[in-house]
């Protein structure tokens, strides 16, 4: 459980017991845990220097509060995440303004084999804030909606999911099920006839202003050599780009 501040799972063992068995040696420790004592007192020198516990002249050891010691590490991690959000911005400028090449492989990452794919696909619902909106079709080729473990914690973080699924899909073994489970759990669903590609979109702009979107898009058509976003979708359709959505 603590593993998300840093903490080992031996240091949190020992943090534990510490909490049940204050002036407790290393010795003792070791015994009740049945560690050795090598362990015991590498968790309890990364206790100490946490600021988890403390150690007496005696060799024994006291757990810190936890309301005190572990709320100053929930504060130090979240904002260390908070200066890493702030970072992105100007990380996604820098990203933007290097992509000015002429080929579709510079406007846009093409993300090809099946574990890249599986893995780009948890991402962008583990990074999503807001909403992720998916066009869903068959065959489930990279990874299965009972294999998606990043849509239930981002549902747990107030995150919207919203799908659209090509009806094929319900012929799929288990999707009813998957369906109902997803719909009971806060997912919008809705079933069309046809879905020309797979799609995944996280939160409302994908980190782009309207100007740079509008920029990438015109370049896109270029490229392409056509005229409405409406040819460009197909275009992109036909030339195998929807494959690595």
């Amino acid at each position: 459980m603590l593993d998300v501040l840093g903490l080992e799972p031996d240091d949190e063992r020992v943090y534990r017991a510490l909490l049940g068995q204050p002036n407790s040696t290393a010795v003792r420790l070791a015994d009740l845990l049945t560690l050795s004592r090598a362990d015991v007192g590498t968790a309890l020198s990364h206790l100490t220097e946490w600021g988890l516990a403390t150690g007496a002249a005696d060799e024994r050891f006291t757990a810190a509060p936890p309301a005190m010691a572990l709320g100053a590490l929930i504060t130090q991690r979240r904002d260390g995440l908070r200066m890493a959000e702030q970072a992105l911005v100007p990380f996604a400028e820098e990203h933007r303004a290097a992509m000015t090449g002429d080929s579709i492989s510079d406007l846009i990452e093409v993300v090809t084999g099946v574990d890249a794919i599986r893995h780009r696909f948890l991402q962008v619902q583990q990074a999503a804030r807001a909403q992720v909106r998916s066009f869903i079709t068959a065959p489930f080729v990279a990874l299965p909606p009972d294999e998606n473990t990043a849509e239930p914690m981002a549902l747990d973080r107030g995150v919207l999911f919203r799908a659209v699924l090509d009806r094929a899909v319900m012929a799929e073994p288990g999707i009813v099920r998957d369906a109902i489970d997803s719909l009971r759990n806060g997912v919008q669903l809705r079933v069309t006839d046809h879905l020309p590609m797979k799609l995944v979109l996280a939160d409302a702009d994908l980190g782009l202003s309207p100007r740079t979107l509008h920029r990438r898009l015109r370049r896109l058509m270029d490229l392409a050599g056509v005229q409405t976003r409406m040819q460009l979708g197909a275009y992109a359709v036909r030339s195998g780009w929807a494959e690595h959505l």
